[in-house]
């Protein structure tokens, strides 16, 4: 019902003229929303240089944080957000578009930016750290296609950028660990050897299609 009253007043502003007006009011409100919702999930902007001062336990809980603030962002804010101004602007997808552009670009950039940052810092060159950055990118992987069917449009192109970005860097980055073979699980469950190989066999993999696709010569029919 609320949904329906947002558009019939959207429909009526835009019918009368005021179609900016009803967009600048829409924007500030739903973007306002959106930035404090992930702020109480645990979500700020950080360099990488403030992510290489922290101390490991502070870090450490603010990895957790963002693994759990992500599932939650992708899955019912961002794509909640999307689904509300395409139905409260169903009028125009123009108008839809462009709402939704405004609304989140800047507060997912932030939050797919927090892994190409903590990649960055130092932190990641240890064994025990690099599990942490194994999970921000299955993080990543595992959302992948949400992220892409949401931000699907051009103008949010950075957001997808930002998140390979991310993935890209994290890779980078724990290449050369060498992970200490002698720890076991204690509570069972696959080894965290056995998962470093498995990622490092996947990211390999990921490359060679990546090039394969820019080498169209290698799969013509002779």
């Amino acid at each position: 019902m609320v949904v329906a009253d947002l558009k019939s007043i959207a429909d009526c502003m835009i019918g009368s003229g005021y179609g900016k007006e009803s967009v600048r009011i829409y924007d500030l409100i739903r973007k306002s929303i959106i930035d404090e919702s992930l702020y109480n999930l645990g979500v700020e902007k950080l360099t990488a240089s403030q992510v290489q001062k922290m101390e490991w336990d502070v870090l450490e809980a603010k990895i957790r944080s963002w693994l759990h603030a992500v599932k939650i962002a992708v899955k019912n804010l961002f794509y909640g957000e999307r689904v509300l101004c395409d139905s409260v602007f169903s009028s125009s997808a123009k108008i839809a578009k462009s709402c939704f552009v405004e609304i989140s670009r800047d507060a997912a950039i932030t939050l797919f930016g927090f892994p190409e940052n903590f990649a960055k810092s130092k932190k990641i060159l240890s064994p025990e750290k690099m599990f942490r950055a194994l999970d921000l990118y299955e993080a990543i992987s595992d959302l992948w296609p949400e992220i892409e069917m949401i931000f699907s449009y051009d103008s949010l192109s950075a957001v997808k950028s930002q998140a390979v970005a991310s993935v890209v860097k994290l890779g980078e980055s724990t290449g050369s660990v060498q992970p200490d073979s002698s720890k076991t699980p204690s509570t069972g469950g696959v080894h965290p050897l056995t998962r470093y190989v498995i990622w490092i066999c996947s990211m390999k993999f990921c490359w060679i299609l990546f090039l394969l696709g820019k080498n169209t010569n290698l799969y013509k029919i002779k």
